[in-house]
């Protein structure tokens, strides 16, 4: 049993591109059509899987295993990849305003989200399978424990966000954890990095009255930078 049928099964190519027109009749029995939450995700999803006017049904999505979405403030558009496929929209009164849309896509293991604010994280905890996420918007968050689920992440990177708590006690949940970037700049007490242990790549800023020594001494941490200095 492949429970991802189109994730490096080469079995699955076969059925891929069939259910690129059509789902298989297996899919068929659990295929739905979406009720989207945000209008601009929806526009730009329909402008990726060309579904300008009928219905986008979910299995239009699951062969999806990277997802990006970002707003280009040079030009005012919205961009959206996945995979291979890539398509945008003028931001012409639009703005993402909700990531609710974004459990639609249940297969999807690397995520980037580049958008001008957002504050509710919530809905990404549904997404239990990712591997990668980056984040990197001017909106804020009170907690992180929206983080809290999403054991597999390998990689997490969160850039822009007004990370506004002292406790990170979530991030040592995380065990499968490689390579960190975040400015948490309330944050003094960083035990909590120090006792991951499969930390290699840790990028941090934090208070500057924080006790670095307890991430100084900890050598697995291959690559590590403490507030713009680099200490190996």
């Amino acid at each position: 049993r492949w429970d991802y049928p189109y994730l490096h099964n080469p079995f699955a190519l076969t059925g891929y591109y069939m259910d690129l027109e059509a789902p298989s009749l297996q899919r068929s029995a659990t295929d739905y059509e979406i009720m989207w939450k945000d209008r601009t995700v929806e526009a730009l999803v329909r402008e990726l899987v060309e579904k300008p006017d009928e219905p986008v049904m979910s299995s239009d999505l699951d062969r999806f295993s990277s997802l990006a979405i970002r707003f280009l403030e040079q030009t005012g558009e919205y961009e959206i990849s996945a995979n291979e496929l890539s398509a945008w929209i003028p931001a012409d009164g639009l703005e993402v305003i909700t990531l609710e849309d974004l459990a639609e896509f249940p297969n999807v293991v690397s995520l980037s989200l580049q958008l001008p604010e957002i504050h509710d994280f919530s809905p990404l905890s549904s997404m239990t399978g990712l591997n990668v996420l980056m984040i990197f918007t001017g909106g804020e968050t009170e907690n992180l424990d929206w983080l809290a689920p999403l054991s597999e992440l390998v990689y997490l990177r969160i850039g822009g966000l007004d990370i506004r708590t002292s406790d990170v006690r979530v991030l040592g949940q995380l065990e499968n954890l490689e390579r960190l970037d975040l400015r948490l700049p309330m944050v003094s007490d960083l035990s909590v990095f120090a006792e991951m242990p499969g930390l290699k790549e840790l990028l941090l800023q934090c208070d500057e009255n924080a006790d670095t020594s307890v991430l100084r001494e900890r050598e697995q941490i291959e690559c590590l930078f403490i507030n713009g200095e680099e200490v190996r």
